[in-house]
């Protein structure tokens, strides 16, 4: 769009249109797939040349008030920084649901079968595989999940 604009081969409001258009989408395309800002960033650019080039002849008048290019732009980069920083803080959590979450949790023995028992976790009752001798009401903690089994050992 900026070469075409650059070499007068397409009319400058159209080139400022699609540039509004572009960064608009880049910056609504940001809410759905976080990419840490890039593309955020690469919206409010193309959004800020749309607005300057929009209108730019001279000889019919018109223009885009700066005061108002300004602050679309600083409305604009604060939501990015803000987009921004909840993924940056949502990525440095620890995994909170899953079998992930579940390793190191303590379970309470129900009851025993050889190496097979069954345990009390969050509520449900779990099928467990115990390497070590374990006695009902004890507390253990699982240190593997494997399909719907858990694998624990004495807490």
């Amino acid at each position: 769009m900026l070469a075409l604009y650059a070499f007068e081969l397409l009319a400058v409001n159209f080139a400022g249109v699609a540039l509004l258009i572009l960064g608009a989408g880049l910056i609504v395309l940001e809410f759905f797939m976080p990419a840490f800002g890039s593309l955020g960033i690469g919206g409010l650019v193309a959004f800020v040349i749309g607005s300057i080039i929009l209108f730019d002849n001279p000889s019919q008048g018109l223009h885009m008030a700066l005061p108002l290019i300004v602050g679309i732009s600083i409305a604009g980069a604060l939501m990015v920084a803000t987009i921004t920083w909840l993924a940056a803080r949502a990525r440095g959590r620890p995994v909170a649901t899953g079998a992930e979450a579940m390793i190191g949790e303590l379970v309470e023995v129900v009851s025993l079968s050889r190496n097979e028992c069954v345990v009390r976790y969050g509520g449900e009752l779990w099928n467990a595989h115990a390497s070590f001798a374990l006695h009902v009401g004890q507390q253990a903690r699982i240190v593997k999940v494997f399909g719907l089994t858990l694998w624990i050992e004495p807490a």
